[in-house]
This record gives C-alpha cells, sequence and structure tokens, in this order.
C-alpha cells in the first residue's frame, strides 16, 4: 500500500510526464535495396506521420550505428507500402491522407 502512495504522489509531483509514455514510434515495411544491400528502407512513424526512411544495415568503423535518413516528409500524407526495385536501387511507395483507413483507387 504504501508503495502505491509513492507512486500517487510521484504522478502529482509531475515526476512522469504524460508525455514520456505516449510517444511511442512505430516500424514497418523493412526491405533491402538490391544493388546495394546494406542499406535497409522502412517506414516509420517519427514525427507523428508514417514517412520513409533508409539506414546502413551495418555499423561503423567505432561500432556505432548509422544515422538514419527521412527520404519523405509528408504532413499531411502517409506512406503506407514501400517497393524496392528489383533493377536498381530505385523505390516505389504508396501513401494515403491522414487518418483514411483505404488506399486511394489506382488509374490505369
Amino acid at each position: 500500500m504504501n508503495r502505491l502512495n509513492n507512486k500517487r504522489q510521484r504522478q502529482q509531483q509531475g515526476l512522469y510526464p504524460f508525455e514520456r509514455f505516449a510517444s511511442v514510434t512505430s516500424y514497418t515495411g523493412f526491405d533491402f535495396l538490391t544493388e546495394d544491400p546494406s542499406w535497409i528502407i522502412y517506414i516509420a512513424d517519427t514525427n507523428g506521420q508514417f514517412n520513409l526512411w533508409r539506414q546502413r544495415s551495418t555499423l561503423g568503423s567505432e561500432s556505432e550505428p548509422y544515422s538514419s535518413y527521412r527520404l519523405t516528409n509528408f504532413i499531411d500524407e502517409a506512406v503506407r507500402h514501400v517497393f524496392p526495385s528489383p533493377v536498381d536501387n530505385s523505390i516505389s511507395f504508396l501513401c494515403r491522407p491522414s487518418g483514411s483507413r483505404k488506399l486511394p483507387d489506382l488509374q490505369d
């Protein structure tokens, strides 16, 4: 009981801000580039919107991971699927308006 009271006191004092627990990043759509498989491409919502990212799959010279690079910067749309080319290092992707649960119809 005493432990529960201590937890409530810490929460009331602001030691556990809501933002600390509400910020969760989702990752999806992992794949490798064809000509250079040391690059991983993936979809992540680090800024609150799903965008396309790339990062090296190997470690740097000091066994540190390489930085990731955002390839798209959508605000009103969200990247949902990514397709690396089987021929070269080009990338195709599908996006949809934010909040929409259905992909738009593709016209021929």
